[in-house]
């Protein structure tokens, strides 16, 4: 898929330490983030999908994965990178991306959905764009228009890589 391919390609070329991953799902992503990290902390909330990526992320040392909900306490030292694939809700989001700018303000985000027609990812991040709290380094997956196997179309564009501006 053309998100991930975007993912190794924005990446192969920085050095990445620790990537924290929200939202691991079955660890298709996860896989690649352990491609490019040198540690992976992925959580997702559901057992049966931490059971599938085990099983996708097999022999890849780098990669711990735990059940854990987005919204308990995060003990992370620093991570140079963040994936944001959970709480596909407005107000989640919300406090989500809020709680990263303050917890994590140097980090680098990639966050997955931005063009998702559900809209609730779009709106949080073109508001920080336009309040200049952003900066977008990358637009990544696919484009606006495109239509998924479950017959979703994109609004804009699949997902964006990040970092917050200083002192704002």
């Amino acid at each position: 898929r053309k998100f991930k391919q975007d993912i190794l390609n924005y990446f192969k070329d920085k050095n990445i330490g620790l990537t924290v991953e929200f939202g691991c799902c079955h660890g298709d992503t996860t896989k690649i983030l352990g491609s490019i990290s040198k540690k992976v902390f992925a959580s997702d909330i559901s057992d049966s999908n931490i059971q599938l990526s085990k099983s996708k992320c097999k022999g890849c040392d780098n990669i711990t994965l735990e059940i854990k909900d987005v919204n308990s306490i995060w003990e992370y030292t620093n991570p140079d990178l963040i994936y944001m694939d959970a709480l596909h809700d407005f107000n989640g989001m919300s406090k989500c991306v809020s709680r990263i700018k303050q917890q994590y303000p140097s980090s680098i985000i990639i966050m997955d959905d931005y063009g998702h027609e559900m809209n609730t990812i779009k709106p949080i991040i073109d508001t920080l764009i336009s309040n200049n709290e952003i900066e977008v380094l990358e637009w990544i997956g696919e484009d606006i228009g495109y239509i998924t196997a479950n017959k979703k179309t994109f609004i804009g564009k699949e997902g964006l890589i990040f970092k917050f501006k200083e002192n704002i």
